[in-house]
């Protein structure tokens, strides 16, 4: 029997307690085909699965093998095309290896998380826990610093989310800010720590959300004719729309290799100083890019990346790269290193990785208000062991593959 319709209407009859004996023993023969038929279906059976990861399941489960394979190489080759060409070759070889197992990597539906690796050597997991003499860290959260031109530094209250810079300096609440007397020409930075986010309403109505180790200078007022902020860090811009009598009044981003140049749109820039790229994806609208080596337009769902003194774009899931303002982890094909930058940042910790090179890819999304044990312990599937060490107050997280 390996009609896909046929074992889901008698998966359907187990769970609601109407299948026949017959009916029984045909679901449990196919089962007994093979390993992962048979845990899947122990799974079926005893966790509360949602009956779309059991359609998923059936999907690669019938997939055409041949379709299957080439899905997976055309993966594995954009992620190695830059290795040497002798490299290239062996590590598809052992890829192809990988094949037979890749349904029972990718689907971890329990954490809605799915975790592909390309390795040096063909081994599985080690058995056991993985995440070793776990020390929990809670989740960031709302906290920031705003420095004055006068160089007072105010700390912004923790309770808060966010801060207007209207004709007072005040709270989102309309709670004021102790701050003294400001002027309007006076510029100043709202400063996220590692473990921090923020929100910050400038004087023209644009709202920007401020990732962890982020700061925005901007002014107490914009000028009638000006809008410009300088950004090092992350930060999504919903950026208000302003005319005059001459037109549309643009607003610019400045960070430390472009330009973003605006009229009312939405993005996300990513432009921290310990990275070698800045990326810019664009949510709504259009922005205009401008750096030493040229310009470029980004429509809506397009992303502009500046690397290496080049200027390139691409088409993108814009909510993989916008969803921390909603405080989820998107993982869509993040190489491991990237998917533990976004969580050093966030529980502000430093990561340390031991062990062999392998690439390693995550799928899937995590709330951010997750403790680090929590959010470790859905990676962990993909065969990765933590372990977090505390010396004094400093602490780290141990990556080894």
């Amino acid at each position: 029997m390996t009609n896909r319709e046929e074992i889901t209407d008698l998966i359907k009859k187990m769970l609601d307690g109407d299948i026949t004996p017959q009916e029984r023993d045909d679901l449990h023969s196919w089962a007994e085909k093979s390993e992962q038929r048979s845990k899947f279906l122990h799974r079926v059976l005893h966790e509360d699965l949602l009956w779309e990861d059991i359609c998923i399941w059936f999907e690669l489960e019938f997939l055409d093998q041949e379709v299957w394979n080439s899905r997976l190489e055309d993966s594995v080759l954009q992620k190695i095309s830059q290795s040497k060409k002798s490299r290239r070759q062996i590590n598809l070889r052992l890829y192809r290896h990988l094949v037979p197992y890749a349904a029972a990597i990718l689907i971890i539906t329990l954490f809605s998380i799915g975790v592909y690796h390309y390795r040096e050597s063909v081994t599985s997991p080690a058995n056991g826990e993985n995440i070793e003499a776990m020390i929990d860290i809670e989740p960031g959260k709302d906290r920031a610093s705003l420095t004055l031109a006068d160089g007072r530094i105010v700390e912004l209250s923790g309770e808060k989310e966010g801060i207007v810079m209207g004709s007072q300096l005040t709270y989102a609440d309309g709670a004021a800010v102790t701050a003294g007397r400001l002027q309007n020409t006076d510029v100043v930075t709202i400063s996220v720590p590692r473990g921090g986010k923020y929100q910050v309403t400038l004087s023209d109505g644009t709202v920007v959300w401020l990732n962890a180790d982020s700061k925005l200078k901007y002014p107490i007022r914009f000028t009638p004719k000006s809008r410009v902020v300088e950004l090092e860090g992350e930060a999504y811009f919903d950026v208000a729309k302003i005319e005059d009598k001459s037109g549309h009044v643009p607003f610019l981003v400045k960070s430390a290799t472009q330009t973003i140049e605006v009229l009312g749109t939405q993005f996300n820039l990513k432009a921290y100083g310990d990275e070698i790229s800045c990326t810019t994806t664009l949510v709504e609208g259009s922005v205009l890019l401008k750096t030493s080596q040229g310009n470029m337009k980004l429509k809506p769902g397009e992303q502009g990346i500046y690397e290496a003194n080049e200027l390139k774009k691409t088409n993108v899931n814009v909510e993989e790269f916008a969803a921390w303002k909603d405080n989820k982890f998107v993982f869509n094909e993040t190489p491991l290193s990237d998917a533990m930058a976004q969580i050093s940042r966030w529980y502000d910790i430093e990561v340390i990785y031991k062990g062999s090179n392998k690439l390693t890819y995550f799928y899937g999304e995590i709330s951010r208000t997750k403790k680090i044990s929590e959010v470790l312990a859905i990676l962990k599937e993909g065969g990765v062991t933590f372990n977090i060490e505390k010396n004094g107050d400093q602490k780290r997280l141990i990556v080894s593959l």
